[in-house]
């Protein structure tokens, strides 16, 4: 299966499974060129895959290009010791921080995450993060945006205070930078699927 989503003019591929028993049957491919066909039905005139290193021979051979390699770091539910307190996410602020961050004003993405009812938008200090109820529980960290890298720990220490008994936690993070081995000491570890 793969799961897709538009944001604004770029088609976004995220996850892209082929159950083991029907890879090397043909089946990878047309899936591939269907959720293409409709992402392009829906205006896309670009695309951003997510790939896992199973999937990753694939996407290659259909013409991505690789770009900055990001790990997926998950926390079972658990009981968590207090943290800081989180402050409600100014969605302007969090809007803001991505435009300097990335060098470009990203309103479908950001303004999707920032201003989505189901979001949960936390700060503290400078940093903010938007967190992303997940079906059947947790929350998928989608995005950590941080000006000074020394407001992320604190961050993560409260949303694993404020969430992280309710479900599993998800993040993908930059590989070998500074949130991966903060979430590391935190008890996210890599999925064995991800592996």
């Amino acid at each position: 299966f793969f799961t897709s989503f538009m944001f604004g003019h770029i088609g976004y591929l995220d996850m892209f499974v082929i159950d083991p028993a029907f890879r090397g049957k043909g089946v990878a491919r047309p899936l591939y060129f269907k959720v293409i066909e409709a992402l392009q039905s829906h205006g896309a005139t670009g695309l951003v895959a997510h790939t896992t290193n199973d999937s990753a021979r694939l996407i290659k051979i259909l013409g991505f290009t690789p770009g900055r390699p990001f790990t997926l770091r998950e926390r079972p539910a658990m009981a968590s010791p207090p943290g800081p307190e989180l402050k409600k996410g100014d969605p302007d602020r969090f809007m803001n921080h991505d435009k300097a961050i990335f060098g470009i004003e990203r309103p479908h993405w950001t303004g999707f995450l920032a201003k989505d009812e189901r979001v949960d938008l936390v700060a503290h200090g400078e940093a903010v993060a938007a967190l992303r109820p997940r079906v059947g529980g947790g929350y998928s960290l989608d995005h950590f945006l941080a000006p000074d890298p020394a407001d992320i720990v604190p961050l993560v220490d409260g949303i694993v205070a404020k969430h992280g008994a309710k479900g599993p936690l998800t993040v993908f993070a930059a590989t070998g930078g500074h949130l991966e081995s903060v979430l590391a000491e935190r008890g996210f570890a890599v999925p064995e699927f991800f592996v």
